[in-house]
């Protein structure tokens, strides 16, 4: 796209005005009834596969005086300062200008019906009420649980198909989403390095050496011509890097077919991405000759060339960037934010610890295999860092120094409460030196996130924030990427409106990096809808984890009073939360998505996401992005710990 043609779509998406009139009518039609009527024309318009003709006139027209508008208006951009009206008539003819509009209207009308015609349960467990969507795992979820109660649920959802992932036998990899490419290429077709690491824990456990083959195709993807220009340039010169904009940096986002960056995709400074690639590759290492663990890579045979280079080429890239003060885009790539990211930065930290144990551990130094592997690093061309050990432990340092100044916020002075701070507490790291207040601490983190962001059906990614633009001003910005009727021709005023589905369709969830754009895409959303997200069950696991710290302290014995109280918190939390993560799992039938397009049963969506209701206000449905392999993992993994806490709480005699 031209900087002109940016630009333009820019001042159109930030100066959209108010609506035009509805036209009046004496007896206005019930909605939800000329909806249904509408849907009966639009099957036959669609099963007869003819253009809109006079013969639709007058169902149209009730469409439109019943949920449409006749027009909008929009600034100019061709002509700052003036403004042109936009025709959203639901005519024949304006109907047939728009590419598939039947296909649009029908599964716009059916989501809206779905979300009007079908309430969820909802139901009391301890200290919260939540919608439960799926009345299978509905009947045995439980305000506290022990471990057969726990585990009758987990098989439960396992037999119903909540966990079953695709994996491609040749590279290892698991689709990113369960949807089909003809419904979503950008989701299907391309593959996120991120949600390639997070799968990695099933793979481990279920597929083993399709998780080795999975770490070789990253390491292939990382070693390719144009990627390892990218390290090589950030490594020479960091300042291409940190001053360069999202276009310089490697890449977080890959097609696998060819093992090439996504040429359409711009912001590459997603920086946690390659931290937990690092870490999953330094693990593998380790886990297969120190461990003999059937996912790990067995001896210096097994590792390919790729892989020991990525090593290398990670290590160095971060050291040199000084990554905990490094821009990025973080979890949801968007605009990067200087100063660096504090769940980035300790991504990488425990990448980097990783790497340090492999090569600098004397317990492994009788190993023959480990040796071989550490010569093979070190002459890598960007591996001479990884025999610096004073150095490597320099950064470690630094990086645990910022986590733990700045764990309460994401990006402080920026984005401050972000849902990806959660991932601190499921983290190798710690918050403090003593095992006490290390878990106060994460406690307290895990507390202001689920208070500030949790919401009935996940978590929102990151509350509202106030973004600096180019020239000084100030807007405030929600969330709107997947906000109210992303996926509809329907507005914020919760009328249909083909021309607003365009609008939107043209931003889609392309590049936000450029701040005047993700401002642009934050002036379409609604406000306090934004998506619910499936990572209260990290939030689970976190509070999971604070539990089993306790524990571990106690060696046998039995908690003082002030350990108790914060083992009964963490395990509370984690409780509270793996019920809002089973809640939010599809029903059976799985009804329809976001989109019109049928879900899955008992599947896990990205997100839950808001949908206007008839005549008003409105509903959250499945995402999109339903199945997503990330969401499935991630309740997967919470709940194998859960069901492991449990266990030991009872063995214990602790069980709440």
């Amino acid at each position: 796209m031209s900087c002109r043609l940016i630009r333009c779509f820019v001042l159109l998406l930030f100066w959209i005005a108010l609506p035009g009139g509805i036209p009046a009518s004496a007896s206005p039609p019930e909605p939800a009834q000329v909806a249904r009527e509408a849907l009966g024309h639009l099957d036959r318009v669609l099963q007869e596969d003819r253009p809109f003709g006079p013969q639709d006139s007058a169902w149209l027209t009730r469409l439109e005086e019943a949920l449409g508008r006749r027009s909008m208006s929009v600034p100019d951009p061709e002509h700052p300062g003036g403004s042109r009206t936009l025709d959203t008539r639901l005519t024949p003819e304006r109907l047939n200008a728009y590419p598939g509009s039947a296909r649009i209207l029908r599964q716009t009308l059916a989501t809206l019906l779905y979300a009007t015609e079908n309430p969820p349960q909802v139901q009391h467990l301890g200290e919260i009420r939540i919608p439960v969507h799926n009345r299978a795992l509905g009947e045995l979820l439980r305000p506290g649980y022990d471990p057969a109660s726990f585990r009758a649920l987990f098989e439960r959802a396992g037999k119903m198909g909540a966990f079953g992932l695709e994996i491609d036998p040749e590279t290892g990899l698991a689709s990113t989403s369960g949807v089909s490419s003809t419904e979503n290429p950008e989701m299907s077709d391309r593959q996120w390095i991120t949600d390639t690491v997070r799968t990695g824990e099933y793979k481990r456990h279920l597929h083993p050496e399709g998780w080795r083959r999975a770490l070789q195709t990253l390491a292939r993807f990382y070693t390719n011509p144009t990627e390892q220009a990218a390290f090589d340039r950030a490594i020479a010169d960091p300042a291409t890097y940190r001053e360069g904009g999202p276009e310089e940096g490697v890449a977080h986002i890959f097609y696998p077919h060819n093992l090439s960056r996504d040429p359409d995709w711009f912001n590459n400074q997603r920086l946690e991405s390659h931290g937990l690639a690092l870490g999953a590759l330094a693990e593998a290492l380790k886990a297969g000759m120190v461990h003999g663990e059937a996912w790990g890579f067995p001896d210096s045979r097994s590792v390919e060339d790729p892989v020991l280079q990525a090593v290398a080429n990670l290590s160095a890239y971060f050291v040199a960037l000084d990554y905990p003060s490094a821009p990025s885009a973080g979890n949801w790539e968007e605009t990067p934010f200087p100063g660096g990211l504090t769940w980035d930065t300790e991504a990488i930290r425990n990448g980097l610890a990783l790497v340090r144990d492999f090569m600098a551990n004397p317990a492994y130094d009788s190993n023959p295999e480990v040796v071989r592997v550490r010569t093979r690093l070190l002459a890598q061309p960007h591996g001479a860092i990884l025999g610096r050990t004073a150095e490597l432990d320099r950064w470690i340092e630094a990086g645990s120094r910022r986590v733990r100044r700045t764990f309460l916020a994401e990006s402080p002075g920026h984005r401050e409460m972000d849902s990806s701070l959660v991932f601190l507490a499921t983290s190798s790291g710690t918050l403090a030196d003593s095992p006490a207040l290390d878990v106060a601490l994460n406690l307290e983190l895990l507390g202001t996130l689920e208070r500030a962001l949790v919401r009935e059906d996940g978590m929102i990614r990151y509350a509202p924030f106030t973004l600096t633009l180019k020239e000084g001003t100030e807007v405030r910005s929600p969330d709107s990427y997947l906000t109210m009727n992303y996926h509809i021709a329907v507005d914020r005023e919760g009328r249909i409106n083909l021309e607003w589905k365009r609008i939107l369709d043209e931003f889609g969830s392309k590049d936000a990096s450029d701040p005047e754009v993700f401002a642009a895409r934050a002036s379409l959303s609604t406000p306090d809808r934004e998506a619910e997200w499936f990572m209260v069950s990290d939030l689970a696991r976190g509070y999971a984890r604070q539990a089993m710290k306790i524990l571990d302290s106690l060696k046998g014995r039995q908690p003082s009073r002030d350990e108790r109280a914060l083992l009964e918190r963490a395990w509370a939390g984690a409780t509270r939360n793996m019920n809002r993560a089973y809640a939010r799992v599809t029903g059976s039938p799985g009804g329809l998505k976001s989109n019109g397009v049928p879900a899955p049963d008992c599947a896990v969506p990205e997100a839950w996401q808001h949908v206007s209701r008839l005549p008003s206000g409105s509903a959250r449905v499945p995402g999109a992005n339903t199945p997503l392999a990330w969401a499935q993992v991630s309740l997967w993994g919470a709940s194998r710990e859960f069901l492991a806490g449990l266990e030991r709480l009872q063995t214990a005699g602790l069980l709440p």
